[in-house]
């Protein structure tokens, strides 16, 4: 059993991008079933308050960190501080600190999770091992057209790729499952963000003939370039969030639940406990 992290209540795996992708690579050899969640911050905040939500990302067989912010909740929860007043001193001081430490050295906060394991970086790795292992796979959510240009970008990368279809879609929308399961699926992919994609795979997993589910969120538009990802340094510094910002104003509000909230919401539940 892999070793997990609570985050305001949601449970996350202490695991590498390359430990995965070896257990994911077992998964498709031994033709299980299994659901892959990445946990960012607007998630759990979400998960937070959202009981059902959260018992669904509980309940997955592996729970990653998907951002940074994850990374610095889990060290920062981990500190020993005072159980007297003051804490209320102790804690708000360590918090800007270890923040402050979060932008000039990353690596500071990868003591309790060894690196963030993103979405549309895992989607990358899960493509390949798809390629290298004749596993099909199966893109579905993203607006209207995305998941069929997302499946041209890929089939040009990696001509020996399967892919067994693509779909827009909504959660509700009745024969989605029948359309998977009749195109032979082994990976599918689900891009309708958190928490409706959790929530959709959780209802129909049962149903699905496939080896492997993840929600990937907005993956897709990476991938046929319509939304950029920031610098890489940008990342390693926990910024990537402004970059965002940045290029998709219109985003403010969930930047808001995903930033200064969600270190909020952690430093609050910190002087509770």
């Amino acid at each position: 059993m892999e070793e997990k992290v609570d985050i305001l209540g949601t449970n996350i795996n202490k695991i590498s991008q390359k430990d995965l992708i070896e257990k994911i690579s077992v998964i498709l050899d031994e033709n299980k079933k299994k659901f892959i969640v990445t946990a960012n911050p607007e998630g759990v905040i979400i998960g937070a308050k959202d009981k059902d939500f959260r018992d669904i990302v509980n309940g997955a067989d592996f729970v990653t960190a998907d951002g940074i912010g994850i990374l610095w909740a889990a060290t920062f929860l981990n500190y020993k501080t005072a159980k007297n007043f003051i804490k209320y001193l102790e804690i708000p001081f360590l918090a800007l600190v270890s923040l402050f430490f979060l932008v000039i050295r990353p690596s500071s906060v990868k003591k309790i999770i060894p690196e963030r394991v993103a979405g549309s970086d895992l989607f990358w790795e899960m493509i390949k091992l798809a390629k290298e292992n004749s596993k099909s796979i199966f893109l579905l959510g993203g607006q209207e057209g995305i998941a069929e240009e997302a499946s041209k970008v890929i089939k040009e990368k990696y001509p020996q790729i399967n892919i067994a279809g693509f779909y827009a879609g909504f959660p509700k929308e009745i024969g989605i499952v029948e359309r998977i399961n009749n195109n032979n699926t082994n990976i599918l992919f689900v891009a309708w963000g958190q928490p409706k994609q959790e929530k959709w795979i959780k209802e129909n997993l049962k149903d699905l003939n496939i080896n492997l589910a993840i929600g990937v969120g907005g993956t897709f538009d990476f991938v046929v370039g319509k939304v950029r990802r920031s610098p890489i340094i940008l990342q390693k510094m926990g910024l990537e969030w402004l970059w965002r910002l940045i290029k998709e104003p219109k985003r403010i509000k969930r930047i808001f639940i995903a930033v200064p909230k969600f270190i909020y919401t952690v430093i609050n539940y910190k002087l509770k406990h």
